[in-house]
């Protein structure tokens, strides 16, 4: 993302060097669920759910976390240019220590303005006490930097509870009707892909990678699946079945409701091929011979 000759012509060799030394450590000091990382996947829930709004499927998003640069924690990257956050779980002021947080922020938009990148900035921090504390003090040349408190350290449930706007995000990224679990799920599967990643992935890699086990979670970023007219016709032979896609996966419903459920996989899948290949093949006509094909494949 930032070349080291790049970094060397805006901010010297003594610049290179501790951008180098910062980056030093990268994902090998994350150790599991940590502030970080939930941090991280709290942002690309948000961005999901955007991008699901939008139709855009993320197009030109994506995250990078531990870059080599001055604010180098998590940055999300997209058409209208860079959002670049450092995060502090713990104690942090504007001028303490050998290298202050305020030299780090305006290191990083001087390598951005030699970079002519539209950037903007934010330091993350724990709770509202520090927050309120960073913001009281914080220098009149970086007030542009946007000052957060982030409650990292909660539970899942206790932080899906506080944060409505996660809450939100997380009841649209998946097919089913948003409940207190279903929203639970998302989020483990999004948390656990964001920290398995590399740290520099796309926003459709990150979330078709949480929706691709089993289970109808997590939807993909994909274009809508549209039933074959063939497929249509083999499901309407069925007595009783009523079905619709929703955020590509198949859903049914018979025996006047009392049967509900979900293809596991979605339909931009091998497996639902399968069923739709084998749906046209066999062309059932009872739901006991419907579900006997779609449970052989999904």
């Amino acid at each position: 993302m930032y070349a080291d000759a790049t970094i060397t012509a805006a901010t010297g060799t003594a610049g290179l060097t501790y951008a180098q030394n910062k980056n030093r450590g990268g994902r090998s000091s994350a150790k599991g669920r940590d502030f970080e990382i939930v941090y991280g996947a709290y942002r690309i829930a948000l961005a999901a759910a955007a991008a699901f709004r939008s139709g855009s499927l993320g197009a030109g998003v994506a995250f990078h976390d531990q870059v080599q640069c001055f604010v180098d924690d998590f940055i999300t990257s997209g058409p209208h240019g860079r959002t670049l956050s450092q995060l502090k779980s713990g104690t942090a002021n504007w001028s303490g220590g050998d290298h202050p947080l305020a030299d780090d922020f305006r290191l990083q938009a001087k390598l951005d303005a030699a970079c002519g990148v539209t950037a903007s900035y934010e330091l993350v921090v724990g709770d509202d006490v520090r927050r309120d504390a960073l913001t009281a003090n914080q220098p009149a040349n970086l007030s542009s930097v946007s000052v957060i408190s982030f409650p990292g350290g909660l539970s899942d449930l206790d932080l899906i509870d506080r944060l409505s706007d996660l809450a939100d995000a997380l009841s649209e990224l998946g097919p089913r009707p948003s409940e207190r679990i279903v929203r639970e799920q998302v989020w483990r599967m999004l948390l656990g892909t964001w920290q398995g990643s590399r740290g520099d992935q796309t926003l459709a890699t990150l979330v078709n990678a949480a929706g691709h086990g089993p289970g109808a979670i997590v939807a993909p970023m994909l274009a809508p699946y549209v039933l074959s007219d063939e497929a249509i016709k083999a499901l309407d032979n069925v007595t009783g079945l009523r079905f619709y896609i929703s955020k590509n996966f198949f859903v049914y419903e018979a025996l006047g409701g009392m049967q509900r459920g979900y293809a596991d996989y979605h339909c931009h899948t091998p497996q639902f091929e399968g069923f739709v290949r084998d749906l046209i093949a066999e062309r059932p006509t009872d739901f006991f011979e419907f579900w006997l094909v779609l449970k052989a494949h999904v």
